[in-house]
């Protein structure tokens, strides 16, 4: 009888020994699953676009080197446009151009509105269109303010820059 006894707790220990490693193994098991499916997800992810599919249709209407070249042109025309850049990131076309120092808020505006007039329909309804306005050469306007304590201090108060937009959706320049 004493033998019997012995036999069982062999066996329950055995049984309990076998139990823990199943549940180890079935641990084992999930860990590796979820380390392959992490490293599947990083391997993965690097190819996708930062855009997303927001840039569906980009290649139907592309903005060529003769458009930005358009783009250019017309704002050096203006004898108070000193510099100009036009480039495309994504489904934005972004124009900044400097004025010079006589020049008002409201002209530079104008000069800003031009751009919409050298630009191609089709691109202006899938293009969002950024204008910054600079004037490198501002003096400012000194003016006195008072600070969160109740202090006066002589600020230089500057207009520019100034930025436009225009959404693909909308028909003008929101300054």
């Amino acid at each position: 009888m004493n033998q019997k006894k012995i036999n069982k707790n062999v066996i329950s220990k055995k049984f309990k020994k076998l139990k823990t490693n199943k549940k180890l193994l079935i641990i084992v098991i999930i860990l590796l699953v979820i380390l392959i499916m992490f490293f599947n997800y990083v391997r993965t992810g690097n190819t996708i676009s930062k855009y997303g599919n927001r840039l569906n249709g980009i290649k139907k209407v592309p903005v060529k080197k003769e458009q930005v070249s358009k783009i250019e042109k017309r704002l050096k025309e203006n004898e108070n446009v000193t510099y100009t850049s036009v480039r495309t990131e994504g489904k934005i076309i972004y124009v900044t151009f400097n004025v010079k120092q006589d020049l008002t808020v409201d002209d530079a505006k104008n000069i800003g509105n031009t751009v919409l007039e050298v630009v191609d329909d089709k691109i202006k309804n899938f293009y969002d269109i950024n204008i910054i306005i600079t004037k490198k050469d501002e003096v400012g306007e000194e003016v006195q303010v008072t600070t969160d304590s109740g202090e006066q201090k002589t600020e230089t108060k500057k207009e520019f820059p100034i930025m436009g937009y225009k959404k693909s959706s909308s028909e003008g320049i929101v300054w």
